[in-house]
């Protein structure tokens, strides 16, 4: 039988339940539920300033170590910079093997083997994510652990049972909503700490979900701890009278479930899943529960209201900064141009969507962009890697000749197009016999303002699945190879790209691994490289790209793109460039392509004497091996592709950390 509730002292009417003052030293039932009866205010507020010193320490930490990389590879970029070959040799010692073993063994090291990006799965479709590295999980754990520490730094020599409880329920009120300000800003696209520290977007998001899952994990204890009080004093009855009498205790029970929800859909099977459904709801269930912990803060008059005005600041700003980029680069007023989205159904479940922007794009080599299309999802955008930008549309092919779809009257200085120039491969017995028919005369500048980008997206599920059955269906059904719609796109992020790591230009060797779609992420890269190096403005002697595909038809994705590539790499007396495709296809074998008995179409430029396409899987220990033995100066590899190959490189590299200059950068794959 439930007891019923009698009070056994006066009570707070509604009106006083919402508007007591926190500092309120009330005498009812209810005293350890409600005020700071029990709490301790001064720790309350010392404990949260000491996470804040331990930021601001990691903070200060990493941007040391971000000045002193920048300074030394401009060093060596200042002494290797159009020098030769042996120039360079110096720099391809290992200099510091402390530093080398601390990389090995702590900063690029996963957490266990070699797991790391390799996501566990229980089924092909369903994921449990991946695995941080030892470098974040202890700053993971340690900042837990510091958590747990002012958790449990209670008064104890006091009165002990309910005033302990309360005093709980007060220290992870406080920590909980103090670390929502780091969970928050981590979460934003325009981080200021992603450029001020050199730390790409995945790592933040990797704090994000952690520290988020800590925050929701203390909103749960503090929501417990009330609950535990207000039970003791009298029983279900006096919960269900709180609840009533109080809005602030409602809001707050609001909050907790709302986060609860957060946490749980956050989880990577459901949000891999349902992406287009987990962003909806993830965005209302956090402005939701913000909006309820702040109530609950208001109604009270406590003093973490400043946490949750510091909140609403960093997601002001992210908006206002997001809602600019959007009008910056989507909407002419003058010319009355809208952006739009010319998209086209490629060999195997590939959409190229080439976008005509209103106004001009600051171009960034690696750069990502957030891409709305109302016609296939309304109000939510997706983020995709820019495969290729230039001012003039792309590269159009007529005959054996590629030409601007622009004239050139309408190209800026730093945009001059190419005049037409091409492999010419005539019969099938002179394939190897490759002319060039005209000089490439443009310079890429890696900051030039251009109109026109292009993307590769592979169809999964959701926005991406639309976007492929329509401009198949235009393809099938309609007999247009294309289709035009309106869309946006977000001013350009360089969460991972080189915008935002250390430049490639002081290094003399550059490796970059890709992995089917993820050739998007290095293209321009590869561009910039030859560009900068054929007017010395690098120290690159040696750049290999690896590609590994599971089809032949995906060498049709990059056709003009690697054409225009190896044009300026041909222009660099001192650059040696070699592209390296393995075909990982079963019914293809390369015995049937040469001998005619597969009608493979394959693109001009795999025919050069710069490219080379083996029929296997691709071995990256012996790849990184054979080009670490053959480096010059420092070696830098990059690798944007699934978790295995990621991890498969990780791997190579780490074992050859302290045999000479050697450096690793993992450009986003996965979001």
């Amino acid at each position: 039988m439930n007891k019923q509730f009698i009070p056994r002292s006066p009570v707070p009417s509604s009106e006083n339940w919402n508007n007591v003052s926190a500092d309120s030293n009330i005498t009812h039932i209810f005293r350890f539920s409600h005020g700071l009866t029990g709490t301790d205010p001064w720790a309350d507020w010392f404990y949260p300033t000491a996470i804040g010193y331990i930021f601001a320490f990691l903070l200060i930490s990493t941007f040391i170590r971000r000045i002193s990389l920048l300074l030394f590879t401009s060093l060596r970029h200042v002494s290797t910079a159009g020098h030769a070959h042996h120039d360079q040799q110096i720099w391809s010692k290992n200099m510091f093997p402390f530093y080398s073993t601390l990389k090995k063994r702590l900063l690029d090291a996963p957490l266990f083997k070699h797991r790391h990006n390799d996501e566990f799965h229980l089924t092909k479709r369903i994921s449990f994510g991946t695995l941080p590295t030892r470098n974040h999980t202890l700053i993971l754990t340690i900042y837990m652990l510091w958590n747990l520490a002012f958790c449990l730094a209670l008064p104890w020599t006091g009165e002990r049972g309910h005033a302990i409880i309360a005093a709980l329920r007060g220290r992870t009120g406080v920590l909980a909503t103090f670390n929502l300000i780091p969970s928050i800003l981590f979460a934003t696209r325009n981080n200021p700490l992603v450029w001020l520290l050199n730390v790409n977007y995945d790592t933040f998001m990797l704090f994000h979900r952690w520290i988020t899952r800590l925050a929701t994990t203390e909103a749960i204890i503090h929501t417990i701890c009330w609950l535990v009080n207000t039970y003791y004093a009298a029983n279900w009855a006096g919960v269900r009278y709180s609840l009533d009498s109080a809005v602030s205790y409602r809001v707050a029970a609001v909050a907790t479930c709302l986060l609860i929800f957060i946490v749980l859909q956050a989880w990577s099977p459901v949000r891999r899943a349902f992406y287009d459904t987990f962003v909806t709801f993830h965005r209302i269930a956090v402005y939701g529960a913000l909006l309820c912990i702040y109530l609950h803060l208001y109604y009270h008059k406590l003093g973490q209201i400043p946490f949750m005005y510091a909140i609403f600041g960093i997601l002001g700003f992210d908006h206002l900064v997001r809602i600019w980029g959007i009008f910056a680069y989507n909407f002419s007023f003058r010319g009355r141009h809208l952006t739009r989205l010319t998209v086209e159904a490629l060999p195997g479940n590939v959409s190229k969507v080439t976008i005509s922007l209103a106004k001009s794009w600051k171009a960034r080599p690696g750069a990502i962009v957030h891409v709305y299309i109302p016609s296939l999802a309304l109000w939510t955008s997706h983020p995709f890697s820019v495969a290729w930008y230039n001012n003039s549309g792309t590269l159009l092919r007529t005959g054996s000749e590629f030409f601007p779809a622009t004239p050139d009257s309408n190209l800026s200085e730093t945009t001059t197009a190419y005049s037409a120039s091409v492999y010419s491969v005539n019969t099938q017995s002179e394939k190897n016999d490759i002319e060039v028919m005209a000089k490439p005369i443009r310079h890429e500048n890696a900051s030039k303002r251009v109109s026109t980008i292009t993307l590769l997206v592979h169809a999964r599920n959701g926005m991406t699945r639309k976007l492929y059955n329509r401009a198949k269906w235009h393809d099938a059904t309609l007999s247009s190879p294309h289709y035009t719609t309106f869309g946006t796109i977000e001013s350009p992020y360089s969460w991972s790209s080189r915008e935002t790591r250390t430049s490639f230009d002081s290094y003399g060797t550059i490796l970059l691994f890709a992995g089917g779609i993820g050739i998007t992420g290095v293209l321009h890269q590869i561009l910039q490289i030859a560009s900068r190096a054929r007017h010395e403005q690098n120290s690159a002697r040696k750049v290999v790209l690896t590609w590994a595909v599971g089809s032949v038809e995906a060498l049709g994705w990059v056709d003009e793109w690697v054409e225009e590539i190896l044009y300026v790499a041909r222009e660099v007396a001192r650059l040696e460039l070699l592209v390296q495709v393995f075909v990982n296809e079963r019914g293809v074998r390369k015995r049937d392509v040469e001998g005619g008995k597969e009608e493979v179409s394959m693109p001009g430029w795999v025919h050069d004497a710069r490219v080379k396409v083996e029929y296997r899987r691709c071995e990256v220990e012996g790849v990184v091996g054979d080009i670490f033995e053959r480096r010059v100066g420092a070696m830098v590899v990059g690798v944007c592709g699934p978790g295995k190959l990621a991890d498969g490189v990780r791997k190579a590299i780490r074992a050859r950390m302290g045999q000479g200059s050697i450096d690793l950068v993992e450009e986003g794959f996965s979001y």
